[in-house]
C-alpha cells in the first residue's frame, strides 16, 4: 500500500499560482512593426531602383519576378505604416467609436 500512495504522490499536479501578467503593451508592438517597415520600405525601395536601372541599362526583360515582388513588398510596407501609425496616434479607435459604437 505504501508504493501506491507514494506513486500517486508522485504523480499529481500542483497548479502554481500565475499571480505575475507579463505582458507587451500595444504601442511598443506598434512601434517595433513600424521600425520593421521603415526597414522594409527602404530595402524594398533600393532592390526596385537597382532592378529598373538594370532593366534600362541591358534593355531587356531582367528578373521581372523579382521587380514585381519587390513592388508588392514595397506598397504592402507602405500600407503597413500608414495602418501603423493610426493605431499609434488612436484613429482606429475613434472610427471605430464614432461608425460602429464600439467604446
Amino acid at each position: 500500500m505504501e508504493n501506491v500512495s507514494d506513486a500517486a504522490a508522485f504523480n499529481s499536479t500542483v497548479v502554481l499560482p500565475t499571480n505575475s501578467k507579463q505582458s507587451v503593451s500595444a504601442e511598443i508592438v506598434a512601434t517595433v512593426a513600424l521600425i520593421l517597415q521603415c526597414v522594409g520600405v527602404c530595402a524594398n525601395g533600393f532592390v526596385l531602383v537597382l532592378m529598373i536601372r538594370a532593366h534600362r541599362h541591358f534593355g531587356s526583360a531582367v528578373h521581372i519576378l523579382i521587380t514585381n515582388q519587390s513592388a508588392m513588398d514595397l506598397f504592402a510596407c507602405v500600407f503597413g505604416m500608414c495602418s501603423y501609425i493610426m493605431l499609434l496616434t488612436g484613429v482606429f479607435k475613434y472610427v471605430l467609436h464614432n461608425n460602429y459604437g464600439c467604446p
